[in-house]
């Protein structure tokens, strides 16, 4: 009885839910993908169509009216003049819209304008459509897809119903006309974005695709490049034109190349990696002009340095408060003294943590993070770490979770900040995230507030904390000077980090802080996810019941319509596909090595 309450309630009955089911899993699969390709410079009235006219297309017809939106609506099945439907006009009534007045009008009498947007609840009501539309040229969708959360194809018609789903309903057609509403007032904007053109470094990275979705989907013409061959980024939608540069290692002709690439292309701002950054170090103030970032040069390079970090916020000119959540650290310079593994364990206790980065490498490597532990070879590796780098932090375990803090600030004020809490990480029992919720937590967001303050810094950055749930207790672990891969999370929770940054650097920064949902959650999917149950599966210490329990819960999260996948983006599907085809060749891969050996 309750099961069948609840199904009503969201879904509006048994036949609902499977259509919505079935409908949403053809979405995913790309079938309705047409409708969301959609030109909205030239939109220039909804017209909203139900089958009645009396529920559904009124509402979603007053309520595009109320946001400043051209609109009218028309049924597919009705009598003119029939008035809105009783538990509608209630519904509606709750909701600030009077629908007293509004009398059905039969697509007959519908008459074709120049903008017109054709949009429909169901996708029966687009194909009923689509002749119309195609007479006239005229753009078609389906409203459900156009959700900022959950995207469903199919609003079911709430006549009959109670007020339960009513108000589900209403919510749905108010979530996806308020996104309406935002992309045609940003469409606005892309005029003079249109003519700017951005270059994103490291298309392979999770991060500068989300930069690239971020950039293409505000207006900006994307500029991608990669040091890879076929780097996913490449393939996105929202990419203008792409570039294979030359390896990041060979400074001359990467920088050559660099040169050619923006006086060819009058490129007028780059997004840069890590591995950029170290590229174009000997001669950061030919290109700092194009960088939104700090123009000191040696902030940026020390931020790029955790070793640098920590001795910074370490000095004795430094706020006593900027002392504090850090934990127990090490700092060594490999060049003057390297210290005995054993007095580092009887300092900071077991295990421990080296980290290094490519900016202390000695050969050009990248950076990495390597747990000590003093059973094992642990003079060896630190020996070894010495002859690779010449600085290397030794940090002690830190207990609880993976937490991160990002800010953008532009001439010394915040103009958007985000925090999120790893759920999963690779592998599990701490690493790099592949599933995380958007999250707040104010002390831990004042600490991080207070070290980029005394900064003084420019640009975007990620503070990364470890916090323990049961003692509420956190320190601070390492700063990211660049954008991060789980920055997909604070997209689909409303906070566009790289928009946001160019707008800025282009002076026209955005006059208002960004407020971003909470217990929003993203993970990625392949090959992370898939990573972090098989770390768990590796792991004997683990009971049996809890790695069993990591096959069903990725299962479950997988069938949640309510958590975004990274890949999975609005207008940019296509990626999540070759990243799952992607990830099944490269296990097929491994299993075909491993049989010749």
């Amino acid at each position: 009885m309750i099961f069948k309450r609840i199904i009503t309630d969201h879904y509006g009955g048994k036949k609902a839910c499977l259509k919505y089911i079935l409908y949403r899993l053809m979405f995913i699969l790309g079938y309705f993908s047409n409708y969301r390709e959609i030109n909205w410079h030239d939109v220039k009235r909804l017209v909203f169509i139900c089958k009645g006219n009396i529920c559904r297309s009124p509402y979603a017809e007053y309520r595009a009216r109320g946001l400043g939106l051209s609109s009218i609506s028309f049924g597919l099945m009705t009598r003119n003049g029939k008035p809105a439907n009783k538990s509608a006009r209630e519904a509606a009534f709750l909701r600030d819209i009077d629908l007293s007045n509004h009398h059905a009008a039969n697509i007959e009498n519908y008459k074709y304008q120049d903008g017109d947007l054709l949009v429909g609840f169901e996708p029966w009501h687009v194909k009923s459509l689509k002749l119309k539309a195609a007479s006239n040229n005229t753009q078609i969708i389906l409203l459900g897809s156009w959700c900022q959360h959950s995207p469903r194809p199919y609003i079911h018609d709430p006549y009959g119903l109670n007020r339960a789903y009513f108000d589900n309903c209403f919510t749905r057609i108010d979530d996806a006309i308020e996104n309406i509403a935002a992309l045609l007032k940003r469409d606005k904007q892309i005029n003079w974005r249109g003519t700017k053109r951005i270059l994103v470094s490291e298309a392979d990275t999770i991060g500068s695709i989300a930069v690239i979705r971020s950039l293409g989907r505000a207006g900006y013409r994307v500029f991608a490049c990669s040091s890879q061959s076929e780097p996913m980024g490449f393939k996105s939608k929202f990419v203008s034109y792409c570039e294979t540069n030359p390896g990041y290692n060979d400074n001359s002709c990467f920088l050559d190349w660099l040169r050619s690439f923006i006086r060819e292309h009058s490129i007028d701002a780059i997004i840069p990696s890590e591995s950029f950054y170290l590229a174009i170090k000997p001669v950061f103030s030919e290109f700092a002009h194009l960088l939104p970032c700090s123009h000191d040069a040696n902030l940026i390079y020390h931020c790029l340095s955790k070793y640098d970090l920590f001795h910074m916020y370490s000095k004795n000119t430094t706020p006593e408060s900027l002392q504090h959540n850090l934990r127990d650290y090490i700092l060594i310079d490999a060049d003057k003294h390297l210290p005995e593994t054993e007095s580092l364990f009887e300092q900071l206790g077991d295990p421990l943590y080296a980290k290094v980065d490519a900016i202390n490498s000695r050969n050009g490597i990248s950076g990495k993070v390597c747990k000590l532990v003093e059973s094992d070879n642990a003079k060896q590796q630190l020996d070894q770490l010495a002859s690779e780098y010449r600085r290397i932090l030794i940090q002690k375990h830190i207990p609880g979770v993976g937490v991160g803090v990002f800010f953008l600030v532009w001439d010394g004020v915040v103009k958007a900040h985000f925090m999120h809490i790893r759920l999963h990480e690779v592998p599990h029992t701490g690493g790099v995230s592949s599933y995380r919720s958007s999250w707040w937590h104010d002390e831990i967001y004042k600490d991080a507030l207070k070290r980029i303050e005394h900064l003084k810094w420019n640009g975007v950055a990620m503070l990364e904390y470890r916090w323990d749930s049961i003692t509420d207790q956190f320190g601070f672990v390492e700063l990211n000077s660049r954008f991060w891969g789980s920055l997909h999370l604070a997209l689909h929770s409303g906070v566009d980090f790289p928009r946001l940054l160019v707008d800025a650097f282009l002076g026209r920064p955005d006059g208002n802080m960004v407020k971003f949902k909470q217990n929003v959650r993203c993970r990625l999917t392949f090959p992370c996810e898939i990573q972090h149950v098989w770390s768990k599966l590796k792991d004997k210490q683990l009971p049996r019941r809890a790695r069993f329990f990591s096959i069903i819960e990725f299962f479950l999260l997988s069938l949640n319509p309510k958590i975004y996948s990274d890949m999975l983006f609005p207008g940019d599907r296509r990626l999540y596909w070759l990243s799952l085809r992607l990830f099944f060749r490269q296990i097929v891969k491994a299993i075909a090595e491993k049989a010749e050996r």
